[in-house]
């Protein structure tokens, strides 16, 4: 098992975390998240911003990198939440790539 922690955190296409732990199996399958509330053991601690995204899926992040190096986080997390909405996802069964944009 491996935990990544990260200020903020994009599981793609639709959720947006502040401040979260997410863990992943041996094969970078999601098993859970939960917010950040004291160091845990063997958690990679990383300063910006970590997306994980299913190995297969395209990766365009240029939208989130505008927003990011702008340092518009608000109009980032309401795209994210719009997704959300529209969308129901289940990651569990997808290997994720993660990608660390600091």
């Amino acid at each position: 098992m491996k935990r990544y922690f990260s200020h903020y955190t994009i599981i793609y296409p639709a959720l947006f975390l502040k401040n979260h732990i997410t863990e992943l199996d041996e094969e970078n399958r999601l098993i859970c998240y939960y917010p950040y509330e004291n160091e845990i053991r063997n958690t990679e601690f990383y300063s910006g911003l970590l997306i994980f995204t299913p190995t297969e899926e395209a990766s365009d992040f240029s939208f989130i990198h505008d927003c990011w190096s702008k340092k518009e986080i608000d109009r980032l997390e309401a795209f994210i939440k719009m997704n959300e909405a529209k969308q129901s996802f289940d990651l569990s069964g997808n290997r994720l790539k993660i990608w660390h944009i600091p």
